[in-house]
């Protein structure tokens, strides 16, 4: 018989090879939910370097294998541990559960965030680069034993563990964030189960229990500003912007959705969307921290220094109903520029930060798309954001921002194209601008002014007058560093009266004061008086009609008007009033939306009729109220506060025409209104006491 030698050759060949590795499994997998996520955790098997891979049906698994599940996801080693808090500290941190249970070392975590309510079963495969998967599925071992009802819930971020970090004691807690949008949870990773820790520094006792958030700068963390402004009942929250990637951060934005989280070097996309991961992950934890903390809802704040900046910026205007107001200095106002004079601008071609920018968004010429249908430098163009809203008729909220001519990092050539921006759509803001350099902030001309704390003064509830056209505003230049005025402000000398803001359905009215400024150099004096075109912003009651003439009055310290007028409200009911005088001793403005014809006749607000008042009134006159039904009624003299200094009648009225006398004995001179109601129907007029 002869012998195949070259088939015995090859089975001793094969015979003499090593056996390939067994499939390794998990144990151990349990399955909780908690306010619309399933924690899922196992215990992994020896060794490091595996991929676990989560897999989900919603009806129950047959035959012991994978193929009746889906895949949801798959992660790496040591997800027990909040590597992220650990290396800031230099301590092996473990994830605290929802129950408050800890995960211990070996552990494996995977969070998912459904998107409907069903009965869930789950399993956890595992593998590495020289150890296949398993894909025998074995119940109560890597396969859950019984399904698990998952309700649609809105998520919470997990509280962790108490940290001292300088001096300061803040609650650290942890957000598993998906790759996905359900009904309660935006999408705000491209990966699943990515966790992300933020800290809540509560306020003391006392004091106006004020939320602040306060996003660190680039390269920053989470755990560096936990100290805050330092006012009493001062909460802070702090969140995380980081990637284990050379890019660092997002710029508190976001990134490209083919973006690698994991990788350490990203090219520039050309394709795809751009999500605002980062941004949505701010706006979700800002709206737990407003409804879970015992924090005032109406004083929630931003302020940061540099990137710090972009993300109080960015955030007001992505939230300007939530913010009650903003400080900021050195940030950036439009990602997509890219023309500074300064060739050193960091923000310019081949710029380190516009380099981190071309990885994560693609490039300006590119202009990728948002999931939503805009443009990726539009939404990250605060001058466009503005716009928006102020095309909207909606308010920004009050901001100071601080800017140096010298700043190469975030550049100073966009910093006036936004100035004139905020001019042009009346909404406001105060800005100062120097010589400084990115980092010179102690020298900066305007540390002074600095405090943050500042902006506490703003409430979300409270209205208040943005302001535009002041005489005082000095030269921002054309975007060059040696343009215009070197050290100046716009809208830095006006101030208001923010406890005496009347915001009624008749009336709105101001204090607008003067203020000195200081500087390193010492204390720059306001004028004796300024004029400033002046914006009612977030109105509470006062409602103006669109393209409707609107009355106001400029009263001084004393109560004496020196000037009055009519304004045009435009297509949303926003008006400005132009030249307004303001005076270092302070200048009452009051608005209302009446018709100004002397006196003669009225018209009818709700069947009710005012006619043959004399305007301007010396003494006394008679004046006509026409009632349109019988009923209980009354005639008030109001002040331009809307409160009431003089009842001219009251009793029960029979419908029609009813003559009364006005008597201004008594009366300083000034704006009054003459105010009838009856029930709902209510009509005004004003008029003018002269001595």
């Amino acid at each position: 018989m002869r012998r195949n030698l070259s088939l015995e050759f090859a089975l001793a060949l094969i015979l003499a090879l090593p056996a390939p590795a067994a499939a390794v499994r998990v144990s151990g997998l349990t399955a909780r939910p908690f306010h619309g996520q399933t924690f899922l955790t196992w215990s992994s098997p020896p060794g490091t370097g595996w991929s676990y891979h989560v897999y989900r049906a919603t009806t129950p698994p047959q035959g012991g294998g994978i193929s009746h599940y889906a895949l949801v996801g798959s992660v790496l080693d040591s997800t027990w541990c909040d590597r992220r808090c650990s290396s800031l500290i230099g301590y092996s941190y473990s994830y605290t559960m929802p129950d408050g249970s800890h995960l211990a070392a070996g552990q494996g975590l995977f969070v998912n965030t459904p998107g409907a309510a069903a009965t869930a079963w789950y399993a956890v495969t595992c593998d590495s680069a020289t150890v296949p998967a398993d894909t025998v599925t074995v119940p109560g071992v890597n396969a859950t034993a019984s399904g698990v009802l998952e309700i649609p819930d809105r998520p919470q971020p997990v509280w962790q563990r108490k940290l001292t970090v300088a001096r300061v004691t803040g609650d650290v807690y942890t957000l598993w964030t998906s790759d996905h949008d359900s009904p309660w949870f935006p999408e705000m990773c491209n990966r699943p189960s990515i966790p992300y820790d933020c800290a809540v520094v509560p306020g003391a006792p006392g004091g106006w229990q004020a939320l602040m958030f306060y996003p660190h700068v680039r390269g920053g963390n989470f755990l560096s500003l936990t100290n805050g402004t330092g006012t009493p009942g001062e909460w802070v929250l702090t969140m995380d912007d980081y990637m284990p990637t050379a890019e660092g951060n997002t710029f508190w934005f976001g990134y490209n959705e083919g973006f690698d989280i994991t990788a350490r070097s990203n090219s520039t996309p050309t394709s795809g969307f751009v999500v605002d991961y980062t941004m949505r992950r701010v706006v979700f934890t800002l709206e737990w921290a407003r409804s879970t903390l015992p924090i005032d809802t109406t004083r929630v704040y931003a302020i940061g220094y540099s990137m710090g900046a972009i993300g109080a910026l960015f955030t007001t205007l992505r939230l300007p109903d939530l913010i009650a107001g903003a400080m900021f200095a050195h940030g950036v106002f439009d990602f997509g520029f890219e023309a500074d004079p300064d060739a050193a601008c960091s923000f310019n071609p081949s710029g380190a930060q516009r380099w981190s920018c071309d990885h994560l968004f693609g490039t300006v010429q590119e202009d990728l798309p948002t999931p939503e249908g805009e443009r990726t430098f539009d939404v990250l163009d605060a001058n466009y954001l503005v716009k928006e809203l102020a095309n909207a008729g909606r308010a920004v909220p009050p901001i100071v921002s601080f800017s140096g001519r010298y700043d190469t990092t975030t550049g100073w050539a966009e910093k006036p194209i936004f100035f004139r921006t905020m001019h042009s759509t009346r909404e406001g803001g105060m800005f100062f601008f120097d010589t400084s350099t990115h980092n010179g902030g102690a020298l900066s001309a305007w540390a002074p002014m600095g405090n943050f704390g500042y902006v506490y003064r703003y409430r979300s509830d409270r209205s208040f007058p943005a302001l535009s056209n002041c005489s005082t505003d000095l030269n921002p230049g054309d975007g060059h560093a040696a343009s215009g005025d070197s050290v100046g402000t716009i809208n830095g000398y006006v101030e208001w009266d923010t406890t005496t803001i009347v915001d009624s359905r008749l009336v709105w009215g101001i204090r607008l004061t003067l203020r000195d400024l200081a500087t390193r150099w010492g204390t720059l004096r306001a004028p004796d008086s300024l004029s400033v075109d002046v914006t009612p912003r977030r109105l509470q009651q006062f409602r103006i009609q669109p393209e409707t003439p609107v009355q106001y009055s400029l009263t001084d310290a004393g109560g004496v008007l020196f000037a009055s007028g009519a304004a045009l409200s435009d297509a949303h009911g926003v008006v400005t009033i132009p030249a307004v005088t303001v005076r270092r001793s302070g200048t009452r403005l009051a608005l209302w939306q009446l018709p100004n014809n002397s006196g003669v006749r009225a018209a009818a607000v709700d069947g009710v009729t005012l006619s043959g008042l004399v305007n301007p009134l010396h003494g006394a006159c008679r004046f006509e109220v026409a009632w349109p039904r019988s009923g209980a009624g009354r005639v008030e003299v109001l002040d331009v506060s809307g409160r009431r200094v003089r009842r001219v009648w009251s009793g029960v009225a029979s419908a029609g025409p009813q003559s009364e006398r006005l008597d201004a004995t008594g009366l300083a001179s000034g704006v009054y209104l003459l105010c009838a109601r009856q029930g709902s129907a209510v009509t005004t007029r004003r008029f003018v006491v002269v001595r």
